[in-house]
């Protein structure tokens, strides 16, 4: 059952660039403590995992798992933000950073993209049967939300309890032409600066 969002901003940041800035300048600077753990897939790559602890194999804390946004990582200030929440709640956090994501360039050629569920569907079903005794619950930014709604849509009898989906580009080609405007463009320049970053990392791996 999906439920729409009662979010009410207060009246002194009504403005969606406002609500979009003010929280990643004020948590620039925060640190959190994480545990790193590498899968390894049987295609010969891996996923990077970000946890806020590991949990213990009779784990009954409640587990949230976050996807990030575009070129996004346990870095990103969002991130930061719902994991010292999760935290604080007495839960357990983890960060699923996408292929290429992390601090280390992925192995193969492939990145990801929205429409991939694959690496999402792995971690989703490998945490559930680790921890069958923990309720296990995901969080998704902007292409990691569109990513989980991708794969709540496949997966009709998914072992989450519940799923948030936040600022998810659900139709690709509106927003596309919708950051190309406006004060947008500043979003537009940093995301293509990051991406370019990554894509030279990854040419200088793989030559």
């Amino acid at each position: 059952m999906f439920q729409e969002s009662k979010f009410q901003p207060q009246w002194w940041i009504r403005n969606a660039h406002l609500q979009t800035m003010l929280p990643t300048f004020q948590r620039r600077n925060q640190s959190i403590d994480s545990v790193a753990e590498r899968l390894e897939l049987t295609d010969g790559d891996f996923l990077d995992l970000a946890w806020t602890e590991q949990p213990e194999p009779d784990n009954v804390k409640p587990i949230v798992i976050i996807f990030h946004g575009l070129e996004g990582s346990i870095d990103s200030p969002y991130i930061k933000g719902i994991m010292t929440a999760v935290q604080k709640e007495g839960w357990i956090g983890v960060v699923m950073h996408f292929r290429g994501c992390s601090s280390e360039p992925n192995r193969l050629l492939r990145a990801y993209h929205s429409g991939e569920t694959g690496d999402a569907t792995y971690v989703i079903d490998l945490i559930a049967q680790r921890f069958a005794q923990a309720p296990l619950f995901a969080v998704g930014y902007s292409l990691g939300g569109s990513v989980l709604a991708h794969y709540l849509a496949e997966n009709h009898h998914s072992k989450l309890v519940a799923a948030a989906v936040i600022s998810a580009p659900l139709l690709l080609a509106e927003s596309a032409e919708r950051i190309k405007q406006g004060f947008s463009k500043a979003y537009q320049r940093r995301l293509i600066k990051l991406l370019q970053s990554s894509v030279l990392k990854k040419y200088e791996t793989l030559n």
